[in-house]
């Protein structure tokens, strides 16, 4: 369920229309009565999503420079896009774009404030992108006191400028280490003041092994011919949350692998996407390898999150990894992703 109060300071915000003034590389940061940081971007100057985004903490703003620094036209790019999200976000969104239960909440709370929704955008929907979870609305409390006190200090940043410039406000282009506004939540209003940014991370990728000896040294006796392209790819499906308590969707991964000159595809086999099973994925390669009796003399990756899956798996085996286009599995993909989209 969504708070009353929660949905009140959507509303405002979307009367502000802080979108107008700012562009989504200028941030500011709030200090949660909790004493914890959120980093607020504002989305809808170019009038497509109308949002407030909101990366919580180091993690959460980390996620937001790895958005940064990727090529959103890449094909690479697009999985890691999706995946690598952790905010909370307040979107103005078309009707049909709203969950069942997220439909039911904001007509109970239209009938309370007598209110009618109509027109482009009307309806407010509150998600939660988390790395390897299909994005979903928001129900933890504390989350929803989170996205509610940005809320409020993105109204306030609006009233703000109202009477000065950004410039005067310390509202600038963000680069990764500059100081942006902070506003404090004090319970009753805000106190204004400045903050560094955290600088970025880089990312840490899971580097499973083959810990089976005995396998290791069956397939290392293998010939090696050909080149196979993989690819640890996030499906556009989910599943139910294996999870008690926890009603949020998992995404689909699968290490997907193709033969170079046929296109055919050798492996894949779609599991729930889990950081912690990142070893399913080599030991299910490791099987068709050893069921076709060859190993690829290189094996060819093109994004990040492959290539550590994949490093030393290639180094137990004496498979040279090449960093390249992969055709074949992008073709595989296409036929793949229509099929278990009707089976799942």
């Amino acid at each position: 369920m969504i708070p009353v109060s929660l949905y009140d300071a959507a509303f405002a915000y979307k009367k502000a229309q802080l979108w107008k003034q700012l562009y989504d590389s200028e941030l500011f940061a709030v200090r949660f009565t909790d004493g914890t940081t959120g980093y607020c971007c504002v989305l809808g100057n170019l009038g497509e999503d109308f949002s407030l985004c909101v990366y919580v903490g180091a993690g959460g703003l980390n996620s937001f420079y790895t958005m940064l620094a990727m090529d959103p036209d890449s094909a690479a790019a697009s999985d890691d896009i999706f995946l690598s999200q952790n905010c909370l976000k307040c979107s103005f969104v078309p009707e049909n774009e709203l969950l069942e239960k997220e439909y039911g909440w904001l007509q109970s709370y239209a009938k309370k404030r007598k209110i009618i929704l109509r027109g482009r955008n009307a309806y407010v929907s509150f998600t939660r992108f988390s790395s390897g979870q299909f994005p979903w609305y928001i129900t933890d409390k504390q989350e929803q006191q989170y996205m509610e006190q940005a809320i409020l200090a993105a109204c306030e940043v609006s009233r703000k400028l109202a009477a000065a410039s950004k410039k005067e406000l310390g509202i600038t282009e963000v680069d990764e280490h500059d100081a942006v506004p902070l506003l404090i939540c004090n319970g009753t209003g805000f106190e204004w003041g400045k903050t560094t940014l955290p600088a970025p991370q880089p990312i840490k990728y899971p580097q499973p092994e083959l810990t089976e000896p005995s396998v290791i040294t069956k397939l290392t006796s293998f010939p090696k011919k050909g080149t196979c392209e993989c690819a640890l790819k996030i499906l556009p499906v989910h599943i139910p949350s294996e999870k008690k308590g926890d009603d949020t969707p998992r995404m689909i991964a699968i290490l997907i692998a193709a033969d170079s000159e046929t296109g055919c595809i050798i492996s894949g086999t779609p599991v729930p996407y889990d950081e912690d099973r990142y070893d399913e994925y080599i030991q299910q390669l490791a099987g068709v390898f050893e069921k076709q009796g060859s190993l690829p003399q290189t094996i060819k990756v093109l994004d990040d999150r492959t290539t550590a899956l994949l490093r030393n798996f290639c180094k137990q085996l004496n498979i040279q990894m090449s960093v390249d286009s992969i055709p074949a599995v992008e073709e595989a993909m296409d036929g793949l992703t229509e099929y278990l989209q009707n089976t799942l």
